[in-house]
């Protein structure tokens, strides 16, 4: 449903906030930017979805021991984010390139972290 609300071409995927304004996933995605070499996504105690590839990264990066923040996500910050990814067991990782007219240099994600989850996530 949350799909239908832009009819634009261009937009390849719509972000969901929940009653307060925080951001918390993509309307097929999880969300996670990174921002003063921490990477972070929304927590999703309350509302939205954990997919299976969120997980997947959240333990990769824990593997590789870099800092990983699991808390509250407004718009300010995406606007002030170093790069911005969203995820799924579909497409994997997605980096994105624009949003609201702020580019995003994709390789600003840790392009090791990327290779291993994956690999990992996508084993046959």
């Amino acid at each position: 449903m949350a799909q239908s609300e832009w009819k634009e071409g261009s937009v390849a995927e719509g972000l969901m906030l929940d009653t307060n304004d925080h951001v918390i996933e993509g309307t097929m995605s999880n969300l996670f930017l990174l921002r003063g070499g921490i990477l972070i996504t929304p927590d999703l105690s309350h509302c939205g979805t954990a997919g299976v590839m969120r997980e997947l990264i959240i333990d990769t990066v824990r593997r590789r021991k870099l800092e990983l923040k699991v808390g509250t996500v407004g718009l300010d910050d995406l606007r002030e984010a170093d790069g911005l990814f969203l995820s799924n067991s579909l497409i994997g990782i997605w980096p994105v390139r624009e949003l609201a007219g702020r580019t995003f240099d994709p390789r600003a994600i840790d392009p090791p972290l990327v290779n291993e989850v994956l690999e990992r996530g996508f084993q046959h």
